[in-house]
């Protein structure tokens, strides 16, 4: 749910501020009138070092 866009609450999303501190997080990346599967999330997740 933290890849959805306006979830916020209750799903655990960092604050703002802590949010910058990540790395490239994959939070509030996806409309939620959009699915957004496990392999979509993978393939986004690809480009970033962990």
């Amino acid at each position: 749910m933290q890849v959805y866009k306006g979830m916020d609450i209750g799903t655990a999303k960092p604050d703002k501020a802590l949010q910058k501190e990540l790395l490239p997080p994959l939070i509030d990346i996806c409309s939620p009138s959009k699915q957004f599967s496990a392999f979509e999330f993978v393939k986004a997740a690809g480009n970033r070092r962990f």
